[in-house]
């Protein structure tokens, strides 16, 4: 392959699940949008159809293949029109994002000759007995399948050292950071106002809140009960869950905050996360295990905001000295780092973000690594 095959761009693939709110999603929507803006020809194939992130692509000329995956057991049927649409593109790089997506593109890589295979590992020490068997099993097949893969990307270094750990070769494995879009996420507490208002937060009360979307890793249980200690002492804190999940688990953590005689609002999803971390005065991360790179902390931060967060994955590297980690589920050191927090903007972490965890420099990363897969120049 010489450059001039490369005169036009390469021509990118991405695989994922869904185009919903989520961390992993964002940062494909952001990575392919780049790329695309770059003169690179970029698609992204999906499982299942449309969804809150399709409309940025869109705009962005990243092209969406809807694979209209029935349900979890439909595999021979989708893999053939995997197969048949990446056939059609003539993707020069297939590069899958989590692990079921990850499994799926090597399988559909044996039928495309000269495709170079990516995965996209995007957690960390995953606690698979909280989730169901087949989850578990996503795991180990792909490990099973990595030799497959040219290349590994890991979002954190605490991802490549859990792939690693799984049989993944680490000669393969390359971090690259997340990277945040700072024209979306920035200081800016008017954009926050109106939320406030709409909550019902008085002026002089500090508003304590978390992003994350209902899962046993995200630590909602821990966040609620530190909060109701933190709230026990200082009084004027207030508390925001924003994120939807799983029916069940939602329902038990509003029966223990009921419980905990603790006021909190729940938000479920919400499409303008950058006007919902300037309504915080204080954010926190809570989780408890399998995060990679935070993409929520980050964009805490590039917005301002004082930080608190468990030391998982590399939420330390990310945060600190800026704001504190406590350990994962210490409910009272996490009440006191609330207490602690300051209660002032932090601009020292809007330019570290800027600084470190640019859009342009995932991508130049990701460009690295696919240029040398694929024998082009750099």
């Amino acid at each position: 392959m010489t450059s001039a095959d490369f005169d036009n761009g390469m021509r990118i693939l991405f695989l994922i699940r869904s185009l919903d709110h989520g961390g992993a999603e964002r940062q494909l929507a952001v990575l392919a949008g780049e790329l695309t803006r770059r003169g690179h020809t970029v698609a992204v194939a999906v499982f299942y159809g449309d969804g809150p992130l399709r409309r940025e692509l869109d705009q962005a000329g990243v092209t969406v293949f809807d694979l209209k995956k029935s349900g979890r057991w439909d595999i021979p049927a989708f893999l053939f029109r995997l197969i048949r649409v990446a056939r059609r593109f003539r993707p020069q790089v297939l590069h899958g994002y989590l692990p079921v997506s990850n499994s799926l593109a090597a399988l559909a890589s044996r039928f495309l000759p000269g495709v170079k295979l990516v995965f996209g590992v995007r957690a960390s020490d995953m606690d698979l007995g909280r989730y169901d068997r087949l989850s578990a099993a996503a795991y180990h097949l792909e490990a099973r399948l990595s030799p497959l893969a040219d290349a590994v990307i890991s979002n954190s270094q605490a991802g490549r050292r859990a792939v690693t750990a799984r049989g993944i070769p680490a000669e393969r494995c390359h971090v690259i950071p997340n990277g945040i879009d700072t024209d979306r996420f920035h200081a800016d507490r008017a954009l926050g106002q109106s939320l406030r208002q709409g909550w019902g937060i008085p002026p002089e009360s500090r508003l304590v809140g978390m992003v994350a979307r209902i899962d046993p890793m995200k630590g909602h249980e821990v966040f609620l009960r530190a909060a109701a200690q933190a709230r026990a002492i200082d009084p004027s804190l207030r508390f925001v869950c924003v994120g939807k999940g799983d029916a069940a688990l939602t329902e038990q953590l509003r029966l223990l905050a009921n419980d905990l005689s603790l006021p909190v609002i729940w938000v479920g999803a919400h499409d303008a996360v950058a006007a919902v971390y300037n309504a915080f005065d204080l954010f926190v991360m809570p989780s408890l295990y399998g995060e990679g790179f935070p993409n929520v902390l980050a964009e805490a931060m590039a917005c301002g905001l004082p930080c608190v967060a468990t030391d998982v994955g590399d939420a330390r590297e990310i945060l600190e000295p800026l704001g504190q980690t406590v350990q994962p589920g210490d409910v009272e050191a996490l009440a006191q780092a609330i207490l602690n927090a300051p209660k002032s903007p932090c601009p020292t972490a809007v330019t570290r973000i800027g600084e470190t965890y640019s859009v342009t420099q995932l991508a130049d990363r990701t460009l690295t690594v696919l240029n040398h897969i694929v024998g082009a120049p750099d």
